[in-house]
């Protein structure tokens, strides 16, 4: 075991710290969801910007993790990629311990898509 995860283990024994790292862990996998979904559709930042209706520069900082977005925000950039917010209460046994969850209806993102952004059409 490395050091890190020796004081990781040690730091997540406060309630605040625990907290706040499951907070970073999910920011950073919403994150990462983006940036492969848009890698699979071959969109550029400033493509899946027009589907959300912000600039490119919304994406590029969210991606780096510069700016805390709105939940409306989130929420559509999950609508777009496909997934959805589950929220459960601590008695419920999942399968996986993730919360976002993958529901296999992304958003057809063809350049008609892009062209008349404002009718968001998913793949049916």
């Amino acid at each position: 075991m490395s050091n890190l995860n020796e004081f990781l283990l040690e730091q997540k024994k406060d309630k605040k710290f625990k907290m706040a790292y499951a907070v970073v862990e999910q920011k950073y996998e919403l994150i990462r969801g983006l940036i492969a979904f848009r890698k699979k559709m071959n969109m550029t930042q400033k493509e899946f910007a027009e589907l959300m209706g912000v600039k490119q520069q919304a994406i590029s900082r969210y991606e780096k993790g510069v700016i805390d977005p709105r939940l409306s925000f989130i929420l559509k950039m999950l609508y777009i990629i496909g997934r959805k917010i589950r929220i459960r209460d601590d008695g419920y046994k999942a399968i996986s311990d993730k919360i976002i969850t993958v529901e296999n209806k992304p958003l057809n993102c063809t350049p008609e898509i892009m062209e008349y952004k404002s009718e968001l059409c998913e793949v049916g």
